[in-house]
């Protein structure tokens, strides 16, 4: 009898070993599947050279600092005084961009002022996250179609 429970005990501990063992690849494979992303996320590093606030080099990287991001959506308001568009990417989704000195606007592949930014209009904005969390606009493209250009 003593036999027969120790077979089980041992193939109960050889199961655990093997889920053990399974679960330490998974992490392993997840943590560079994870790393993969967020370099496939992340532009590259961000040069300063001689590019202005605001603008994106040939490569993708933004003159500020920080990882570059796109977001698209409605715009709901636009704030000329103190230079922000609030835009709406689905229900319960806005965000508040501050527009940079140097941030290029463009409406049919035309660069325009942030005054030709209204509610209602469709934009595709890449930004940053500067160091106290807001969203700065680093090039605001108007999504106009070709037809209405």
């Amino acid at each position: 009898m003593f036999a027969r429970e120790t077979m089980h005990t041992k193939r109960a501990v050889d199961v655990v070993k093997s889920l053990l063992v399974l679960l330490v690849a998974a992490l392993f494979v997840m943590s560079f599947t994870n790393a993969a992303f967020a370099g496939a996320m992340n532009p590259g590093s961000m040069n300063q050279g001689t590019m202005k606030s605001g603008e994106i080099n040939s490569e993708g990287n933004y003159a500020g600092g920080g990882s570059l991001f796109s977001y698209h959506g409605k715009v709901i308001s636009v704030d000329q005084a103190a230079k922000s568009l609030t835009v709406q990417s689905a229900p319960n989704n806005e965000l508040l961009f501050k527009v940079a000195e140097g941030t290029s606007v463009t409406k049919c592949d035309k660069t325009v002022s942030l005054d030709k930014v209204k509610a209602g209009d469709e934009v595709t904005i890449l930004y940053h996250q500067d160091g106290a969390g807001n969203f700065i606009a680093g090039d605001i493209n108007l999504a106009i179609p070709p037809e209405r250009c």
